[in-house]
């Protein structure tokens, strides 16, 4: 059997400065906040794409933004897809935006 820091590899450890403690005491604080977060992102989600919605139903594959389109180019790509729903295309956006704006792991890492 592996040990703890084998399976969570060194590389990981050594970015807490090898300090499995505070790894995982950013885990609890990751545990403690992901959820309020979460609701927040959907809430936020969901506003978005009502408001939109209202002018046009399908403003994601209307849209001329370049931001919107760069975010439709990148949800094909992730997804392997070449077309996607409305609904897919929305999950799918906040997805890519929340993994840009948040590194969970990194709240509380301090960097050298």
């Amino acid at each position: 059997m592996l040990d703890l820091e084998t399976l969570l590899s060194q590389r990981r450890l050594g970015s807490y400065g090898k300090d499995l403690q505070a790894h995982l005491e950013n885990l609890k604080l990751i545990g403690k906040y992901t959820h309020k977060i979460a609701l927040v992102e959907i809430a936020l989600r969901n506003s978005l794409n009502h408001l939109l919605s209202a002018k046009n139903t399908e403003w994601i594959n209307n849209s001329t933004d370049p931001r919107v389109i760069q975010m439709r180019t990148e949800t094909l790509k992730a997804c392997n897809a070449t077309t996607l729903s409305h609904d897919s295309y929305l999950s799918n956006l906040f997805h890519i935006l929340r993994n840009r704006c948040y590194y969970w792991e990194n709240i509380t890492k301090v960097r050298e």
